[in-house]
């Protein structure tokens, strides 16, 4: 019996026309793409494809299999988005996760848009890390993730889909010395005292970004609220980083000043390819669309 994977792999060689791109656009390297055409030749008896120095081409048997393959994979992928459509329709449920600053603005602009647009369908959300995220949808665990950075890789069972871009700003007491400035460098902040994230928060991502401006951070407070951490600035006792995306409430008592070299965030809607009901899809259209308001305004 003929491997789907396999067949995947060989339409992707016709497709792309070279076995390193192919392995690029499935994100496997070319050993890999190379063994599995060759298990494939030697599941069918025949050889598929042939190789030249400076060209590939396919035999009588290849062009015949990427033929037939290409028309079994719609197949297959109109029968998962049919077993979506039934899913949807008997659980009206999608399972959503996203990193915990998602929530703070894109996340329930974007439930409430689904709801006006879907109001049967019902959205479980959970706040995770990033990479909990897209693990999460890669275990089938989640209908749609929300992340960014490493977590966003995508396969041939997710697509991902580019939200915005989420850049880190300084937050600063209302009266620290840089507060007028229109933008400041990171490495500028290297003497100050921080409140910053614990290991389920931004620790890392911070952290991450002071390194690579020369310096570690003092940390003196650690907490993943949102406005807890803007009440320790604008107090006085520390200063932080806070994307974009978590100062839907900001406090008027502390300072939002940009960074010049500061750290940004790819944010992605991820979904799988195959098995994706109407009510995830229409999710990830929600949190593009509200995604696309925010980054306007």
């Amino acid at each position: 019996m003929l491997d789907v994977r396999r067949l995947r792999v060989l339409v992707a060689v016709a497709d792309h026309g070279t076995f390193s791109a192919a392995a690029d656009a499935l994100h496997l390297t070319q050993p890999a793409v190379s063994h599995h055409v060759a298990r494939l030749e030697a599941e069918t008896g025949l050889a598929l494809v042939q190789r030249s120095a400076h060209a590939l081409s396919f035999t009588p048997a290849g062009t015949l299999l990427v033929e037939r393959g290409r028309e079994l994979l719609d197949r297959i992928a109109a029968v998962d988005a049919e077993l979506g459509e039934l899913r949807d329709r008997a659980a009206g449920e999608v399972r959503l996760a996203a990193f915990p600053t998602a929530f703070a603005d894109l996340v329930p602009r974007a439930l409430a848009a689904l709801a006006a647009d879907r109001p049967g369908v019902r959205v479980v959300a959970r706040r995770t890390s990033s990479r909990a995220a897209g693990e999460a949808l890669t275990a089938r665990t989640a209908d749609v993730a929300v992340a960014f950075g490493d977590a966003v890789a995508s396969t041939p069972d997710v697509a991902w889909t580019t939200l915005l871009d989420d850049p880190m700003l300084a937050i600063l007491p209302a009266r620290h010395r840089l507060a007028g400035r229109d933008a400041i460098a990171l490495r500028e902040l290297a003497d100050e005292p921080w409140v910053i994230g614990t290991a389920t928060g931004p620790d890392a991502f911070i952290r991450r970004a002071c390194v690579a401006a020369g310096f570690e951070p003092r940390a003196v407070r650690r907490e993943d609220d949102l406005l807890v951490i803007q009440g320790i600035v604008a107090a006085g006792s520390a200063v932080t980083l806070l994307p974009t995306l978590g100062l839907a409430h900001r406090r008027p008592d502390v300072a939002v000043v940009p960074l010049r070299d500061g750290p940004r965030r790819a944010v992605s809607a991820g979904v799988r390819t195959a098995g994706a009901g109407a009510g995830a899809r229409a999710l990830v259209a929600a949190l593009a669309g509200v995604a696309g308001a925010l980054a306007a305004g």
